[in-house]
């Protein structure tokens, strides 16, 4: 089991989602790459944990979305 993200984290990713959500798919190393040519000024540490939190948000909308 992962780690729980704080607020901050899941604010940034549903900030960045809103804004840059086609960018962003269901591979963390994808949305890893896609965060670095935001050229986003963040820690490598925050970033890989942006990236997880948008796979995990993906993901969800993608189940959502096969469901409905």
């Amino acid at each position: 089991m992962g780690s729980i993200k704080t607020t901050d984290i899941k604010r940034a990713a549903h900030l960045l989602m809103e804004k840059h959500g086609e960018k962003f798919g269901p591979d963390f190393t994808a949305n890893k790459a896609a965060l670095k040519e935001l050229k986003i000024e963040i820690s490598k540490e925050t970033m890989n944990k942006l990236a997880g939190e948008v796979t995990t948000m993906k993901k969800i909308i993608t189940r959502r979305a096969a469901s409905a």
